[in-house]
């Protein structure tokens, strides 16, 4: 059980990121809540914003374990590997600040950009997927 929090970032009381004193990055967003290590939070964090940058042009974009799609209702669906999440566009936004913020958290600003990780290639089609909609 986790004592200690210290708030990475915050956009309300129901969207906020949070690491514990076991060095777990806790992402809380309406009711749906994702627990990774703050270096996969920095890691994860960077391949979202590179993903943002062309989701919506080409439609899908992913890297590492990060994959977003924009789809045929123009709506997000954002994949952590293998959960997903489906945001509006202004919610979508959101989303990016809220990870964008908790990457620049003094406990997560290491990991991000530090040490280069070795990906390991993925199948082009992924199937093992969960979707969770706010809706």
């Amino acid at each position: 059980m986790c004592d200690r929090i210290v708030v990475l970032a915050r956009l309300d009381h129901r969207r906020w990121s949070s690491c514990c004193e076991h060095g777990t990055a806790h992402l809380t967003w309406d009711t749906f809540s994702l627990r990774l290590s703050t270096q996969k939070l920095g890691t994860m964090g960077q391949e979202l914003l590179e993903c943002a940058k062309v989701a919506r042009h080409f439609r899908i974009a992913g890297t590492g374990e990060v994959c977003v799609v924009f789809d045929q209702y123009d709506l997000y669906q954002v994949w952590f590997g293998g959960t997903g999440l489906c945001l509006s566009p202004d919610d979508f936004k959101l989303f990016c600040k809220l990870i964008s913020e908790a990457c620049q958290h003094p406990i997560v600003q290491p990991t991000c950009g530090g040490e280069q990780t070795v990906s390991h290639p993925e199948p082009s089609i992924r199937t093992a997927y969960h979707l969770f909609s706010l809706n």
